[in-house]
């Protein structure tokens, strides 16, 4: 099992709030708090479904059962850290891994210097905190910010009545999940 967790954000949204608003058909500004809002959310459920960092990001990774091999997040550009209970129940740091990518999965693996994962305290957590995300809006997929969109004018519409994701924003990001842990 694994949690994600963002810790800092330098990326715009691929979404901006006067697409928004065209795509909702809004001409005023009354509501640009809640599409702003609505926006975030959206983008934040297509990462969610994908696996994809929709804007530059640092995110912290924690596994609860080992050393991962794939990281349930992409594209990655580098892992700053990555901590673990020790068989002395302290945390420690490894830096003893390569990051590469297999059919765009990001994958970790001990180096070659370091032949295998140290000893991980039983039940202890191991954390990778990296950084990575499409460095500027318009290199989001157009397919992707479509299906943002269709959320936001969904969940626009809708406004909590029916807060289900369409089956067509699935479709959509079908063909960018990264395949699951």
């Amino acid at each position: 099992m694994w949690d994600v967790r963002t810790i800092e954000v330098t990326g715009d949204e691929p979404v901006t709030l006067a697409e928004a608003k065209f795509q909702c058909r809004i001409s005023t500004s009354d509501e640009d708090g809640f599409l702003t809002r609505i926006i975030s959310a959206a983008r934040e459920k297509v990462e969610n479904i994908t696996g994809l960092l929709l804007r530059a990001q640092t995110v912290e990774i924690t596994f609860t059962d080992g050393f991962p091999s794939r990281l349930p997040r992409a594209p990655l550009t580098e892992i700053t850290s990555l901590t673990y209970a020790d068989a002395a129940e302290s945390t420690a740091e490894f830096d003893g891994f390569d990051l590469y990518t297999s059919f765009d999965v990001p994958m970790l693996r001990p180096a070659i210097a370091s032949p295998s994962w140290p000893s991980l305290y039983p039940g202890g957590l191991v954390t990778v905190t990296a950084s990575g995300g499409y460095a500027q809006a318009s290199d989001v997929p157009q397919q992707l910010r479509h299906a943002i969109l269709l959320l936001i004018s969904h969940w626009y519409d809708f406004r909590g009545a029916d807060a289900d994701v369409p089956d067509a924003v699935y479709h959509l990001c079908n063909d960018f999940r990264l395949n699951r842990l």
